[in-house]
């Protein structure tokens, strides 16, 4: 829950930042507006005579500067926003599901995991019911003093996935194996 508190607050930042940059950038274009207006000694083109009411400036121009400054300040947050204090293991607290296959194979199903960096140890697959719940932790990296990175986005923490399989699925009767960061689990059908 702690996280989902974590990504909402962000989100919340993001939107107050985005709405701030658009109030920016309005006042900006109002005060361009009326430069142009002042300084404008042409007759209008056919074209900019319906953008009269916006100073005889185009809206569209200012909209495409506006989504390439915001462009600009994303990429900027993105590639430093693992640098950035206090962010350094944001991605590394998260809880991550990796993506599954499941497929049905007739007499059973097959299910694949890829949880590349992990032990066979460290996977822990628990049934109840229906649901199936795998746990695995990966590997952390481990850098040296002075290391820093300038990209860091392979995941290094835990993980836990929680799915309800078909009624006829038996997970009484379940296999796995771990080989090359595929899990595989076999679970027969009734």
């Amino acid at each position: 829950m702690k996280t989902y508190k974590s990504i909402l607050f962000i989100i919340i930042g993001l939107l107050v930042l985005i709405v701030a940059l658009q109030l920016y950038y309005i006042s900006q274009l109002n005060s361009s507006k009326n430069e142009i207006a002042l300084k404008s000694t042409q007759q209008p083109t056919n074209i900019m005579k319906s953008f009269d009411r916006f100073g005889g400036s185009n809206p569209f121009e200012d909209m495409i500067k506006m989504q390439k400054e915001m462009d600009k300040l994303f990429n900027s947050m993105s590639s430093n926003f693992a640098t950035m204090p206090g962010f350094e293991n944001f991605f590394n607290d998260l809880s991550v599901s990796p993506a599954l296959n499941l497929k049905d194979m007739g007499n059973r199903y097959e299910l694949s995991l890829n949880i590349p960096g992990s032990d066979a140890s460290s996977i822990k697959i628990d049934t109840k019911g229906r649901e199936l719940k795998i746990e695995a932790k990966t590997k952390k990296d481990k850098s040296k003093k002075g290391e820093e990175y300038i990209y860091k986005e392979i995941f290094s923490g835990s993980f836990s996935r929680t799915l309800t399989l078909p009624e006829d699925a038996d997970t009484s009767k379940l296999k796995s194996s771990y080989k090359d960061g595929i899990l595989k689990i076999v679970i027969p059908k009734f």
